[in-house]
């Protein structure tokens, strides 16, 4: 989560479980990061493919790539608001 004051947003999702009012944002979405994840899921993802043939033998790798996202968290109402930053 980066502060950006200049940043385009477009909303995500909303984190639909109740606050506790001693916690702090980033607390929250720590404790909530598995229901965060979720609001990423259809994000940019890079899959890279490498294999090296040699004689007889095949030797390959996969590497998953979750391209880096900007995002605010918001309070409101009914959870927290998530906005990816533009």
């Amino acid at each position: 989560m980066l502060k950006d004051e200049n940043a385009k947003e477009d909303f995500t999702c909303t984190l639909h479980v109740k606050e506790n009012p001693t916690q702090s944002l980033y607390e929250y979405l720590l404790k909530h990061k598995d229901k965060l994840f979720d609001c990423f899921i259809s994000s940019d993802v890079k899959i890279h493919l490498d294999a090296l043939f040699e004689t007889g033998k095949i030797h390959s790798s996969t590497q998953l790539f979750f391209i880096p996202i900007r995002f605010r968290a918001k309070h409101s109402r009914d959870g927290v608001r998530i906005f990816v930053l533009r």
